[in-house]
């Protein structure tokens, strides 16, 4: 079965804890979770060492939405497959077993699972993404990609470039170069503080 790396830029947020939490649930034996601080991060390093399977790395301070980090992770990462999950987002529980058996069925692909939205000023609170099999910004995003750890991946900081919107142009950039595969089930929950 497919081993993954979870990859989670972080700039401090004590919000980290839960998705570090909700990771280190459904983590299996060859999985990691591999935390990058934007600049130092003291006490997002504590939080991840207390977790099996976790490392901290860090990268100068960038401030760049986490894509140098993101870029970082993917160097350092292991597992054939690589999810993307925010400091401030989590995993949908019971979720990485159900992942694991739908990429095992397609090796090599790019999978968008979809995704539950809370605390986006331009997405109502509670909207699943993706609404439809189209790539385009507004319709995917970071919570949905479980992507082929490969060489040669697109970059999110490609460029040079920090934007906002770098989920949409690397999750474009891989798809130019993969099967596509969307997957109904829900992966992440964003923002669950503005949820509960």
């Amino acid at each position: 079965m497919p081993a993954f790396s979870i990859i989670t830029p972080t700039i401090g947020r004590p919000e980290l804890a839960r998705a570090l939490l909700s990771a280190a649930r459904q983590l299996g034996p060859y999985d990691e979770h591999i935390v990058i601080g934007d600049g130092p991060q003291p006490e997002a390093q504590a939080m991840a060492l207390e977790y099996r399977h976790t490392r901290y790395i860090q990268t100068p301070k960038t401030g760049g939405f986490g894509a140098v980090q993101r870029d970082a992770g993917i160097m350092q990462a292991t597992g054939d497959y690589l999810i993307f999950l925010d400091d401030d987002d989590v995993l949908v529980d019971g979720v990485l077993p159900v992942v694991r058996e739908i990429v095992a069925e397609t090796p090599g692909a790019l999978f968008l699972f979809r995704c539950r939205f809370y605390g986006y000023g331009a997405i109502p609170d509670g909207s699943v993404l993706w609404k439809d099999n189209e790539i385009r910004d507004g319709n995917v995003g970071t919570g949905m990609i479980v992507c082929p750890n490969r060489r040669n991946l697109p970059r999110w900081a490609a460029h040079g470039v920090l934007r906002y919107n770098a989920d949409f142009t690397f999750i474009r950039d891989v798809a130019a170069e993969t099967q596509v595969l969307w997957e109904e089930a829900i992966l992440q929950i964003t923002r669950p503080t503005a949820w509960n």
